[in-house]
């Protein structure tokens, strides 16, 4: 039953998770590419779709509607003050590590777009920067898999558990963030 959910909906939970900052589901998706229910190319390309996607929507939003957007949003003024320091120091190398930045992965395309960067070379380095995150998380999940079968032996016995631990850390990590956030907005 979960193992056909998993094979009929995987890469498109990967593309949605990615795109709402979906470390964890990638991590999750590299164990199940590991276990054999998704294919690892496959959830590559998921991740890196669905977070180009979402880079690419936050970036022209800020450049079409970003002081409106502030306007509304006040709570965003911290983090894309701290994004605006790092895009006039490090602008090129921001543009592809940002999203392994805690924290500022959602502001920066938003910030990136209120400033002077032009589409077409956000676009280029963000595709080099979704590519690489994906690769680099979706290949720890699959990595993490196979270390899980070396400790564990046959991981098959253990993978509903390994599975819902992961989310259940992926629900306190982000109940945690979302807590922090609002501790630091008062």
């Amino acid at each position: 039953m979960i193992e056909h959910i998993i094979r009929t909906y995987g890469y498109l939970a990967v593309f949605a998770g990615t795109f709402f900052e979906g470390e964890t589901i990638l991590v999750l998706a590299g164990i199940m590419a590991h276990s054999g229910y998704l294919y690892l190319p496959f959830v590559i390309l998921a991740a890196f779709s669905g977070a180009l996607s979402a880079d690419q929507i936050m970036f022209h939003l800020g450049r079409r509607r970003g002081t409106m957007i502030l306007a509304k949003r006040p709570r965003w003024n911290t983090r894309v003050q701290r994004a605006l320091v790092l895009v006039n120091k490090i602008r090129t190398p921001l543009m592809i590590a940002f999203r392994f930045l805690y924290g500022l992965r959602v502001v920066t395309p938003f910030t990136l777009g209120m400033t002077n960067v032009s589409a077409v070379k956000f676009l280029f380095y963000n595709i080099i920067s979704a590519f690489l995150w994906a690769c680099a998380i979706a290949g720890g999940g699959y990595l993490f898999g196979k270390a899980l079968e070396i400790v564990l032996g046959n991981v098959k016995h253990y993978e509903y558990l390994i599975f819902l631990f992961v989310i259940c850390a992926g629900l306190v990590l982000w109940t945690a963030h979302m807590v922090i956030g609002r501790i630091r907005n008062r």
